[in-house]
């Protein structure tokens, strides 16, 4: 049922519409089927204080750390890991071109090689994360072929 309006209102027609908008940044249901659909660029295989997950890098930069906005977010009982250490910038068929935060501070090692700033984490390598802190557990990771993570 329609309310009456006072007296000297005036109302301005909205044109109808077949679709609801949505603010900027929130997913859709399409969106959101559309990440599920996509196949993986590569595989982390991580051992941190939660267990053993896997992560699958589906979009670049791929971001890892403590901080919330990462893409991988490291539980805080790894605290020697920065907010964020790590950014997959690139996945190509040698590995990943690999932005490396915490150069020179909490430390990012392969065996017992600190990373520089800018490296290619290859296939099958795995990179320990905050190893300088020894008051915490670190992380390691493996970056894997999305054949090669089952």
């Amino acid at each position: 049922m329609r309310k009456p309006v006072a007296s000297g209102a005036r109302s301005t027609p909205v044109a109808p519409s077949c679709s609801t908008p949505v603010a900027p940044g929130v997913p859709t249901l399409v969106s959101i089927q559309a990440s599920a659909e996509k196949t993986p660029l590569a595989v982390l295989a991580i051992v941190d204080a939660s267990g053993s997950p896997r992560r699958d890098v589906l979009t670049l930069p791929f971001t890892i750390g403590r901080g919330s906005a990462q893409d991988y977010v490291v539980p805080d009982t790894n605290r020697g890991v920065s907010r964020e250490h790590l950014v997959i910038e690139e996945v190509n068929s040698a590995g990943a071109v690999t932005r490396n935060r915490a150069a020179g501070k909490n430390g990012t090692f392969a065996g017992n090689q600190a990373l520089p700033e800018r490296f290619v984490w290859r296939f099958g390598q795995e990179i320990v994360l905050g190893e300088k802190w020894t008051s915490a557990p670190v992380v390691r990771i493996s970056l894997r072929h999305v054949e090669q993570a089952d």
